[in-house]
């Protein structure tokens, strides 16, 4: 399968006009909770099958940071707060998940196991 990334566009959502257009190469993505963050996913080249995550700010407009080895996704804490969680597989044997501060800053924890491993999240 071939994809080609269209880029991100930025929307006033009272009127539809266009702000902003972003080139990203995602072909995924998901907002965190607050809506601060876009988390921009990405399976990488077929090389190396490495998933990155592009952190994008939406207050500031920038992209934060891109994190390669993480399929970033929001994940809500029983406090209310979220966090950023990541799993992916690279190899039927090979399973990874890491947890993140939400803005990618820095590596809370990490796993790697053989067995087949994943997060339950609720929405």
């Amino acid at each position: 399968m071939e994809q080609t990334p269209l880029g991100l566009e930025i929307l006033q959502t009272s009127d539809g006009s266009r702000l902003d257009h972003i080139e990203a190469d995602t072909t995924e993505l998901s907002i965190s909770p607050d809506g601060r963050f876009l988390y921009l996913r990405h399976w990488g080249s077929p090389e190396d099958n490495i998933p990155w995550t592009e952190i994008f700010d939406t207050a500031s407009g920038e992209l934060l940071t891109r994190k390669k080895g993480i399929s970033g996704m929001p994940a809500w804490l029983m406090n209310g707060e979220y966090l950023l969680v990541s799993t992916y597989s690279t190899a039927e044997s090979l399973h990874h998940m890491s947890i993140l501060e939400p803005d990618g800053s820095s590596m809370l924890a990490e796993w790697t196991d053989s067995t087949y491993i994943w997060w339950m999240t609720t929405p």
